[in-house]
C-alpha cells in the first residue's frame, strides 16, 4: 500500500483510506478476526475467570515457583484453545499451523 499526502499536514481519514484499497491478506483477515475475539465479552470473562482463581499463587518475590509453570500452561492451553475455536467459526478453513507460518 502506498501513503500519498498531498501536503505535509496529517492526512483526513478520506485522504488517508482512499489509498487502502488492496485486497486484505489471509493473515490481515485473522488478525482483524483475533482483535474483535479479544476485546469480546466471552474473552474478557476468561481471562477474568482465569485470573480469580489462580492470583493467590503468585507472590511478590524474586523466586519463580514451580506452579507458575502449570499455570501459564494452563492459562496457554485455554486461551489457544479458545483463539482457535472461535477463529475456525469465523474463518471455516482456519488452520493454526498455517496462521503460525506466516508469522515467522
Amino acid at each position: 500500500i502506498e501513503f500519498k499526502f498531498v501536503d505535509d499536514d496529517v492526512a483526513t481519514d478520506e485522504e488517508f483510506f482512499a489509498q487502502a484499497n488492496e485486497p486484505l491478506s489471509s493473515f490481515d483477515i485473522t488478525i482483524g478476526h483475533l482483535e474483535d475475539i479479544v476485546v469480546g465479552s466471552e474473552f474478557q470473562d476468561i481471562q477474568h475467570n482465569f485470573l480469580n482463581e489462580h492470583y493467590n499463587s503468585f507472590e511478590d518475590t524474586d523466586e519463580n515457583k514451580l506452579c507458575y509453570t502449570e499455570i501459564h500452561k494452563k492459562y496457554m492451553d485455554t486461551v489457544e484453545t479458545f483463539l482457535e475455536g472461535e477463529l475456525k467459526k469465523n474463518i471455516p478453513d482456519f488452520s493454526m499451523a498455517d496462521f503460525v507460518a506466516e508469522v515467522w
